[in-house]
C-alpha cells in the first residue's frame, strides 16, 4: 500500500470513482480538517465545498451525494465536479456509504425505517422513495450501535451490505435489486471475523472489505468465502471507506488523530498486475546483471512485490535463502492467506523462538497448518538458519498440498526412508529441485536465494504441480 496525506486531511471517508477518474472522498471540515475533495491516480489532494456525507456516480453519468441543508433534513443533490448543484430531493437520513444498484436507483442506509431498526432506502434518480425490510426481521443492517453500515453493488444486480445478528456476529448478506420484490430476496451470505467498515466489489469480482481498527482487509467470493489479508503499513490504524480507482487497485481512507499525533490520509492498494506474469518491467537491482539465469524470476517477483531486497537495491543471489525468509516470501507469493483481526491467531504455529509481534508471524501461522516447516529442537523455528536443498523440497511439495510423484526422483543419495523423499520425488518431476546433477541432490547442501527464487517462478509456470492446491488461484500463478 502507498499512503498519501495532507496535514488538514483527517478523517476522509465515503471514496467513490467519480466520472472524472479521481476518487472522491467526504471529510470533516472541523478541527482545521480540509473537508470533502478527491485524489488523483497519482495521489494529489484537492479540496472542494461541497457539503457532502457520502458520494456515488449516478446512471446520468454525474456526480451524486448525499448531503445536509443545515436545517436537520437531508438532499440528494446532482452535482458537476466543480460543485454547481445541478438538481436536487429530499431524503432519509444516511448512515454508510451510497450505491447506485443495477437496477438505476440509489441504495443506501437509515438509522430507523423498518419497526425503528436501521434499513435499507431505495431512492429513484427522480426523488422516489422506498424503505425496504427484511421479511424475517432477521436480517439487520448492521449493528444500530454504531453509526454506519457497510454496502456496494455486487454481481449479478444484487447489493451486499453488512449485516448484525443481535449479537457479537458480523455477517453480509446480500439482495437482489432487479426483483420485481427485493425485500423477499435477501439472503444471508457469509460470517465475517471482526466488524466490517466498508465494502466493494473488486476488479477480480470479489467483494473486498476493510475491518475496524485493523490493518486487515477482507475478500469475499461470490459463493462466500472470506480470506483475510493483512497489509504491511503502520498508517492504516483505522480503515473507513474502499474504491476501486480507475486501474484496478483499491483505494481506502484511513482516520487519523490530531491527539495521537497520527495523519489520516487515503492509501492506494496494488491488486497485482497481470503484466506482472507476462511481462514484469525489469526490477532495479544493482547486482543482477542482464540476462542472468535468474532475472526472469527477479523480474517477476519484484513486480508482484513479493521480492526481499537487501539495502533497496540489491537482491544478494549468492546469499544463502534462510526460513524466515522464505516463509514471508511464500506467503506473499499466494497473496497472504489467513492473516486474522488482532495480533493472535485461531491457529498459532507454536514456535517458541517467534513473537505474536515478528514481520513473519503471520505468514508462520499459515505455513504452520500445512507443517511446511519442521519444528528444531527446543520448538524453535530459527529465522535466521539457511534452507537445506531437501528441506526446500519439501516446505513447497506441503505448500502445494503433498501432491504424489507418478516417479522415484533418480538421485542416488536421496533414500526412500528419508522424510523429504517423497517431497524430492515430485520436485524432481516438475523441474523444482536444486541441483547441478542428474543423480545426485546433495540434500543438505544450502539454497542460494537466487536458485530458491527461481524454482518458486518455475513453480508459479506450472500448473500440473498444483493439482492438491485447496485454496483459490492467486495473482502469481503464470498460467489461467
Amino acid at each position: 500500500m502507498t499512503f498519501f496525506t495532507r496535514p488538514e486531511l483527517e478523517c476522509p471517508d465515503s471514496l467513490t470513482l467519480g466520472p472524472d477518474g479521481n476518487v472522491w472522498f467526504t471529510a470533516s471540515a472541523a478541527s482545521g480538517g480540509g473537508g470533502p475533495g478527491f485524489i488523483a491516480p497519482n495521489g494529489d489532494i484537492t479540496f472542494v465545498s461541497i457539503a457532502a456525507y457520502a458520494y456515488a456516480v449516478g446512471p446520468d453519468g454525474n456526480l451524486w451525494y448525499l448531503g445536509s441543508t443545515g436545517q436537520g433534513s437531508h438532499r440528494l443533490v446532482r452535482t458537476d465536479t466543480s460543485g454547481q448543484t445541478l438538481a436536487d430531493f429530499p431524503a432519509l437520513s444516511l448512515d454508510g456509504e451510497l450505491v447506485v444498484g443495477a437496477d438505476g436507483n440509489f441504495w443506501y442506509r437509515t438509522r430507523t425505517g423498518c419497526s425503528g431498526q436501521p434499513s435499507l432506502v431505495r431512492q429513484t434518480p427522480t426523488g422516489v422513495i422506498t424503505t425496504v425490510c427484511d421479511p424475517s426481521g432477521n436480517l439487520v443492517p448492521d449493528d444500530p450501535r454504531f453509526d454506519r453500515g457497510a454496502h456496494a453493488a455486487g454481481p449479478d444486480g444484487t447489493i451486499w451490505f453488512t449485516v448484525w445478528d443481535g449479537g457479537t456476529g458480523n455477517g453480509v448478506a446480500s439482495i437482489d435489486t432487479l426483483d420485481p420484490d427485493p425485500a423477499a430476496t435477501m439472503r444471508f451470505v457469509a460470517d465475517l471475523p471482526t466488524r466490517a467498515n466498508s465494502i466493494v466489489q473488486g476488479p477480480d469480482g470479489n467483494m473486498w472489505l476493510t475491518y475496524d481498527l485493523t490493518t486487515l482487509i477482507g475478500r469475499l467470493s461470490p459463493s462466500g468465502t472470506v480470506t483475510t489479508f493483512r497489509l504491511d503499513s503502520s498508517e492504516l490504524t483505522s480503515p473507513r471507506d474502499i474504491a476501486v480507482g480507475t486501474s484496478g487497485d483499491l483505494w481506502i481512507a484511513a482516520f487519523g488523530s490530531s491527539r495521537q499525533d497520527r495523519p489520516g490520509g487515503i492509501g492506494r492498494v496494488s491488486m497485482g498486475a497481470p503484466e506482472c506474469n507476462t511481462a514484469p518491467p525489469p526490477a532495479p537491482l544493482i547486482d543482477v546483471p542482464e540476462g542472468a539465469w535468474y532475472g526472469d524470476a527477479v523480474d517477476w517477483g519484484a513486480c508482484h512485490g513479493f521480492l526481499r531486497t537487501i539495502g533497496g537495491d540489491r537482491f544478494a543471489p549468492t546469499k544463502e535463502m534462510k526460513r524466515g525468509q522464505l516463509v514471508q516470501t511464500l506467503w506473499e507469493m499466494v497473496d497472504r492467506p489467513g492473516a486474522t483481526p488482532g495480533s493472535s491467531s485461531p491457529n498459532p504455529h507454536g514456535f517458541t523462538d517467534v513473537d505474536a509481534d515478528d514481520w513473519f508471524n503471520d505468514a508462520l501461522d499459515w505455513a504452520a497448518g500445512r507443517e511446511m516447516f519442521t519444528m528444531l529442537p527446543g520448538g524453535e523455528f530459527r529465522q535466521h538458519r539457511a534452507l537445506r536443498r531437501g528441506e526446500f523440497a519439501h516446505v513447497l511439495w506441503r505448500m502445494a498440498g503433498s501432491p504424489p510423484a507418478s516417479r522415484p526422483c533418480g538421485y542416488v543419495d536421496v533414500p526412500p526412508s528419508a522424510w523429504y523423499a517423497p517431497a524430492v520425488d515430485w520436485a524432481a518431476e516438475h523441474g523444482l529441485t536444486v541441483t547441478a546433477s542428474a543423480t545426485r541432490l546433495h540434500p543438505k547442501k544450502t539454497v542460494k536465494r537466487a536458485q530458491a527464487l527461481a524454482a518458486i517462478y518455475r513453480l508459479a509456470s506450472d500448473p500440473t504441480a498444483w493439482t492438491s492446491w485447496e485454496d483459490g488461484p492467486v495473482s502469481t500463478w503464470r498460467f489461467e
